[in-house]
């Protein structure tokens, strides 16, 4: 009874300790709870020593409750501390973990949307420069590409200026102008039995005459097919006879084209052919053998925009002929091929050439290609100066003749004026028409040549003549003439003051002049 006694005290020692410890963790626990929380834990506590000193009571007084049955329950009891203290520690793990969670999706998608709004600025930059074939956000390759990009020379830059205003004429004979295809071809099927029922006629059974009908067949046959793939223009065209350079010289509205005039000399129809591929017909608006020229009009209906876009305008330089040793550009025909430009320098000047109320000069230029069939100078501005000149040449060297001079006379054909016309020949007083004449002369235009029925030959102007003033213009030069009557209008009335030698002395008269029309 005694060990049995002893047995209890010593256990209910070690559930006293136990349920010291278990109060200590519950403390430790819960410290974070609030001061009701703690008194709660505290009562609760209470309870259950009071539930096990019952128990010990229980036992102690000999209970039937048996000895293994408490400690079970003790051991549950630990059991469930054990598993509450680990549900709060998981719980705050999954918290954490959950907040990083969000924290991760929310990081996500506002990346997302930073490349999103990258890749929105990228397709916009793209739309706006869809030529860019590199990254337009990229500054380095954006540069480069500036950097690459080739950019021409002035002296490119002039040069396309001046070929640009040269084109290419094609010279056609033999044009059928009123003619269908049919009517332009030879020995057709109506031929071949005409001439069948003109041998049907002739009583001759000979094999001679079979013969020529069948070889007359033949002949036909062998022509029609080569001459039905002819188009009507081709017809209409002819034999091209010759190709020759002409430029631009107006395209305010019509184009107006200068060439020289031995180019459409014997041709029946002329082409001008605009940045090698369009061709277009052009027509002889003025020619002129005294100053060597033709100018041909295109009317604007036969032009389109994409002939304006490839094509230049010459404009005739009023500063006069280029200076020995002046670097100029010769734009023209080289062969048969396109038109090509080549550098020239001026060697010569001077060698005077005088026509019906014009004179001009011609100097020699030293062109690099030998080949040049025709063409026109420029000067180092871009400037129209001369006109080739098919003389005598040597090598390299050929002869340009000076436009400047009749540049009004030019003007008044591109605004479609009467050109006026006086009808002399002269030329300027110098050293060498004194040494002719023979005797001090004063300065002006010695005439040389009335032409017969003109304006000046009806108002008496004589061979002979010094005309040194006309209206109040001062003359030195068939030029100042032309000047001045390209300003008038055919019929105008100009008065014009000479010199005339009578007895070996110079008298002053002046003389009413009717212009006519040139």
């Amino acid at each position: 009874m005694k060990s049995r006694k002893d047995r209890n005290k010593k256990i209910h020692s070690q559930m006293k300790e136990e349920n010291t410890k278990s109060m200590v963790e519950n403390q430790s626990n819960i410290n974070d709870e609030n001061t009701n929380s703690e008194n709660k834990s505290h009562e609760k506590t209470g309870s259950t020593n009071l539930e096990n000193q019952d128990r010990e009571s229980t036992i102690l007084d000999g209970g039937s409750q048996p000895e293994y049955k408490f400690v079970k329950e003790t051991i549950i009891d630990k059991r469930a501390k054990l598993k509450m203290n680990l549900m709060k520690i998981l719980s705050g793990f999954l918290a954490v973990a959950l907040i990083a969670c969000v924290a991760f999706i929310v990081g996500g998608r506002s990346h997302i949307g930073d490349d999103d709004s990258k890749d929105s600025d990228t397709i916009s930059s793209n739309d706006e420069s869809p030529s860019q074939t590199e990254d337009p956000t990229s500054e380095t390759n954006t540069s480069e590409n500036i950097t690459d990009e080739y950019v021409p020379t002035p002296e490119e830059v002039l040069q396309k200026r001046i070929i640009s205003s040269v084109v290419m004429l094609s010279v056609y004979s033999d044009v059928y102008e009123n003619e269908s295809v049919e009517d332009a071809r030879i020995d057709t099927e109506s031929d071949i039995t005409i001439k069948r029922n003109q041998a049907n006629n002739i009583d001759s059974t000979t094999d001679d005459l079979a013969s020529m009908l069948d070889g007359m067949e033949s002949t036909s046959e062998n022509k029609t097919p080569s001459t039905t793939e002819e188009t009507t223009e081709e017809l209409r065209k002819g034999h091209i006879i010759g190709k020759y350079s002409g430029v631009i010289i107006s395209k305010s509205d019509d184009f107006f084209i200068l060439t020289h005039i031995d180019s459409v000399a014997g041709g029946d129809a002329i082409y001008a052919v605009f940045g090698g591929q369009y061709e277009v017909k052009a027509d002889i608006c003025y020619k002129d053998i005294d100053t060597n020229i033709a100018i041909l009009k295109i009317p604007a209906k036969g032009l389109s925009g994409a002939i304006d876009n490839v094509t230049g305008e010459a404009i005739i330089s009023k500063n006069g002929q280029a200076e020995i040793g002046n670097q100029v550009y010769f734009s023209g025909m080289m062969g048969d091929k396109d038109c090509s430009i080549v550098q020239a320098s001026v060697i010569s000047t001077g060698e005077e050439h005088y026509g019906v109320d014009v004179d001009y000069s011609i100097y020699k230029v030293n062109i690099a290609w030998n080949a040049n069939k025709d063409g026109f100078l420029f000067d180092n501005a871009g400037n129209l100066t001369g006109m080739y000149m098919p003389l005598k040449r040597d090598g390299s060297i050929v002869s340009i003749q000076d436009l400047t001079g009749i540049n009004s006379l030019i003007e008044s054909v591109i605004d479609e004026k009467k050109v006026p016309f006086i009808g002399i020949t002269g030329q300027k007083v110098s050293v060498e028409v004194e040494k002719l004449v023979g005797h001090n002369m004063p300065d002006g235009v010695y005439v040389t040549d009335v032409a017969v029925d003109s304006p000046a030959y009806k108002a008496g102007i004589m061979v002979g003549d010094i005309i040194h003033r006309a209206e109040a213009t001062s003359i030195r030069s068939i030029s100042d003439i032309r000047g001045l009557i390209d300003k008038k209008n055919v019929g105008d009335i100009i008065t014009i003051y000479i010199y005339r030698n009578i007895v070996s002395k110079y008298n002053t008269y002046s003389i009413d002049v009717k212009l006519g029309e040139r």
